[in-house]
């Protein structure tokens, strides 16, 4: 998707939300940050908040509990270094393996959010 036409599906996006008095959380693949920046600061200077959604869209089911850091420190840094704030983690297909401990070996004074789904097996 061109980058205009993001901009206004985004914006659109957003629109409906406040009409709604609600805002909303965009994961962002961190690989993608510097190519988008100005769009992502226009969504934060909206009231929107932007969630790391990994480095790249992989499954971190598929990686090592290392490997799984790695693609978190690779994200964060991106981040950093576009200077965008962002508010907490979701992993790409919303899941990851117990080799996967805690966010606190990435770093323990940042707020890292998982945000779990329900699990389709629960009664």
């Amino acid at each position: 998707m061109r980058p205009d036409v993001m901009e206004r599906k985004l914006a659109l996006y957003t629109s409906i939300l406040k009409s709604f008095d609600c805002m909303g959380t965009f994961l962002v693949t961190a690989a993608l940050v510097h190519k988008y920046t100005n769009i992502l600061e226009k969504l934060i200077n909206s009231g929107m908040e932007i969630g790391i959604h990994g480095y790249t869209h992989i499954d971190f089911t598929e990686l090592s509990g290392e490997e799984q850091l790695g693609e978190m420190r690779k994200a964060r840094e991106a981040f950093f270094n576009s200077h965008l704030p962002f508010s907490g983690f979701r992993s790409p297909y919303l899941r990851w393996n117990s080799d996967y401990n805690t966010p606190q070996k990435l770093d323990s004074s940042l707020r890292w959010i998982f945000w779990p789904i329900c699990d389709r097996n629960i009664a």
